[in-house]
């Protein structure tokens, strides 16, 4: 693996640094991470992506982790010796039929052992139509790895690309014939008891156990931090108490409230109809022991000796928010001491081969790579 980052917004340096990549013949295909602070426009990055012809994936992300350091703007570039299918995906109401329907999609005799790259619009409205269809056309035999693109401005706008430029509500996925390590957790801890999801459309609850969600989620924030939760101080107040969607032998899926009208809660990513659900909470402390359990779950799967391994993370802008300038330490946990890259993602994407494919929120994923790919 072959890392550089760009601080500045220079499509020049961006440019030349992709084309020594192109040319370098250690190199198969390309990773590519923008963070979205550094302004880089939709025209201009088309033009410089359709002259790089080795196979590229990536996107625009809220910022983004280089050199163990949180970075607000710039480009971080990957080299990589493994090979890599791309493909992107108009995320309409043809998205499940499309890959179900795609028998030569990434044609390989075999996919155990292999890589797939999710990096999706994190504001598309059907992004976990394409996490089921990709979990049901491949299964558990490979292992899945990526994030949620775009600004926490909640702008709409272009944010994924393969070479054929950016997209927006699209998703690009890359199959890559190599294997990684993966550790998915968070350190959130329930602080209520479980509950039934009894009307929810998309990404908005609107009952809980039968009852208006804002007024039980209201109840239970109140009660546990002594505060008083309005719509108005909602974001403030409920980054520190995500709702958990119970998965059975298997970490719970966090998922993010950001805003409420005084009946709903309005979600990041889907909460299904009829699913239980806790109110969690959280400190440093406990988040921190997350990020650990992520990097050790990681270092127990890479066959090879982990102190050699290529560590890169998928870390949720949201536990940024949290943490604010401790945020370090999670970097130096995930890195276990080394240099560590990754992107701060709206969502995170994951499965190591145990469980469903999911979309996370406020979760960390620590993955392992063999240095010589």
């Amino acid at each position: 693996m072959k890392t550089q980052f760009l601080k500045e917004k220079d499509y020049n340096k961006l440019k030349s640094v992709l084309q020594s990549y192109d040319q370098d013949q250690q190199i198969k295909s390309i990773l590519l991470f923008l963070a979205d602070g550094s302004g880089f426009g939709k025209q201009q990055l088309d033009q410089i992506l359709s002259g790089i012809k080795k196979p590229l994936i990536g996107g625009i992300f809220p910022e983004l982790i280089a050199d163990s350091r949180r970075q607000t703007s710039g480009a971080l570039v990957v080299g990589a010796s493994f090979n890599l299918k791309t493909q992107t995906i108009h995320l309409d109401d043809n998205t499940y039929s499309f890959i179900a329907d795609q028998n030569d999609l990434f044609r390989s005799d075999s996919h155990n052992g292999h890589t797939i790259f999710v990096f999706l619009d994190a504001f598309a409205q059907r992004k976990c139509k394409i996490i089921d269809a990709l979990f049901n056309r491949f299964g558990p035999v490979v292992k899945y790895l990526g994030g949620g693109a775009g600004s926490l401005s909640f702008e709409k706008k272009p944010c994924v690309f393969t070479n054929l430029g950016v997209e927006e509500n699209a998703a690009v996925i890359g199959m890559a014939d190599t294997t990684i390590s993966l550790g998915v957790a968070h350190g959130w801890e329930p602080v209520s008891l479980p509950m039934k999801v009894s009307s929810a459309t998309g990404n908005l609850i609107t009952s809980l156990d039968w009852q208006p969600a804002f007024d039980v989620y209201k109840k239970v924030v109140e009660q546990h931090s002594g505060q008083i939760l309005t719509p108005g101080n909602f974001f403030g107040l409920a980054k520190s108490y995500p709702l958990g969607v119970i998965r059975f032998e298997a970490e719970m899926v966090v998922r993010d409230p950001i805003s409420s009208d005084g009946n709903s809660l309005n979600i990041i990513d889907q909460v299904s109809e009829g699913e239980f659900i806790q109110v969690l909470h959280g400190n440093l402390q406990m988040l921190l022991s997350g990020a650990r359990k992520a990097r050790e779950q990681a270092e127990k799967g890479f066959q090879k000796n982990a102190a050699s391994a290529f560590p890169f993370c998928f870390d949720c802008i949201s536990r940024v928010l949290f943490m604010t300038d401790d945020f370090d330490k999670e970097i130096n946990i995930a890195g276990s001491g080394k240099n560590i890259n990754g992107v701060l993602t709206i969502g995170e994407i994951a499965n190591s081969g145990h469980a469903a494919l999911e979309i996370y929120n406020k979760t960390i994923v620590v993955s392992l790579f063999d240095p010589q790919q």
